[in-house]
């Protein structure tokens, strides 16, 4: 019987991570690891690819294209902007969360990073020590998430106050911090005043950060995202444009961007929570985009193929005007699918743009013998092209579910009655 290892799977994982100088593939790196410390168990593979997705968040990046990237790497060299406020200058106090956060690295929680740590080394850009002691402070903690209200928090802050008076600083400036991480982990700070701002490149630099935060986001295949683990990414993905004049902090970048809210430990599309569409009829209570109606397309037919995930040798070939709503798709699929007018059901979407794993999204319930404002939704507001897929639930106890696939859009017959 081999010999139980002495380290643990995280021990290991560290072991490998600290030997390598580029991304790495997943299972390259599981093989690696399992040189470390070999294991007999069956689901060796699938313990250590676990630890790398829960238990090492802090030390190593998923990258888009399923590599995984030390973050020790990804962060090297990247330089980000903390805003200075009225209150640091009166305290002269800098707040690790949210200014350092999650960017100061052994960190994913803004609350647990302690006042005791080596992982807080300042100094200057002539490398010389920054004076300063890790205290704390009662910061505002604001929520970005309608319903969710702001709070007060109590978190870790660096005493900055003769740094901050040695170089005059004023609210409204900005601390540059570059991040060094060797065998020690640097954050060397520079002081830049209101005036000596690059607003256009600042500008530049924030839109690529929002729209890769935006489309991180969407690839979560939960209803939210973890924010160490998505700001960390996207600065690796933008690595060569992150180790040059640094944009806005990305907490001011995303809610200039206005489509991505975050609170604490957590990121989530803004769209969800927010104001109605001029399109959308009164009552609306869905989550799904509803569309601008097409008029052009509003008599032409839609054929949809509707299947059974399960039972995929029931289907029905259906046909639809642009102009019909669905309420009318609701009512033709009772009909189809012989099922019951007196149970709840709902036609889901997922957005195009937030990746392949976007979770659906509803357009409302149908509600029997009542009536909803999903039913007035016309079909050319669904945002669909050809070889797009909506998902039906009917019955939200048993919760059945279809699969439609919009196969074709051509013009309507002479003659026909539809649907």
């Amino acid at each position: 019987m081999p010999q139980k290892s002495a380290l643990t799977i995280s021990e290991a994982i560290q072991i490998a991570l600290r030997g390598l100088d580029q991304p790495i593939e997943k299972n390259a790196l599981i093989d690696q690891v399992l040189e470390i410390r070999p294991s007999s168990a069956k689901s060796a593979r699938d313990s250590i690819s676990n630890a790398l997705r829960w238990d090492m968040r802090d030390e190593a990046l998923r990258l888009e294209d399923g590599r995984i990237l030390p973050t020790r790497l990804a962060m090297q060299n990247v330089r980000f902007r903390i805003p200075l406020t009225k209150e640091v200058i009166d305290l002269g106090k800098l707040p690790v969360s949210p200014g350092f956060f999650p960017l100061i690295l052994g960190f994913s929680d803004p609350y647990a990073v302690p006042l005791q740590s080596n992982n807080f080394l300042l100094r200057d850009v002539q490398g010389n020590p920054i004076p300063n002691a890790l205290t704390s402070v009662e910061v505002t903690m604001e929520s970005g998430i309608p319903g969710l209200a702001s709070h007060t928090a109590k978190v870790t802050a660096f005493d900055l106050s003769a740094w901050l008076k040695t170089n005059s600083a004023s609210s409204g400036d900005s601390v540059l911090v570059t991040i060094d991480v060797g065998d020690k982990r640097y954050y060397t700070l520079m002081l830049e005043s209101a005036a000596e701002k690059q607003v256009d490149l600042v500008e530049q630099q924030n839109a690529p950060l929002a729209e890769k935060i935006y489309q991180m986001v969407g690839k979560q295949d939960t209803d939210f995202a973890w924010t160490s683990e998505i700001i960390r990414t996207a600065y690796a993905h933008l690595h060569q444009a992150m180790i040059e004049y640094p944009g806005d902090h990305w907490l001011e970048a995303i809610e200039a961007d206005g489509r991505v809210s975050y609170s604490d430990y957590r990121m989530l599309y803004l769209s969800r929570y927010m104001g109605e569409s001029e399109y959308e009829p009164d009552g609306y209570e869905g989550e799904a985009e509803v569309h601008v109606p097409d008029e052009s397309k509003g008599n032409m037919i839609y054929v949809f193929k509707a299947t059974l995930p399960y039972k995929k040798n029931i289907w029905r070939r259906l046909e639809l005007r642009g102009k019909d709503t669905l309420g009318d798709f609701d009512e033709l699929m009772h009909t189809a699918f012989n099922h019951d007018y007196d149970h709840l059901s709902e036609f889901r979407v997922k957005p195009k743009d937030r990746g392949k794993r976007a979770r659906w999204e509803g357009f409302g319930p149908h509600i029997p013998f009542e009536g909803s404002a999903a039913d007035e939704i016309q079909i050319t507001q669904l945002g669909l092209d050809v070889g797009d897929t909506l998902n039906y639930v009917y019955d939200f106890g048993d919760w059945i579910e279809h699969n439609i696939t919009l196969e074709e859009i051509k013009p309507s017959q002479p003659g026909t009655t539809y649907p």
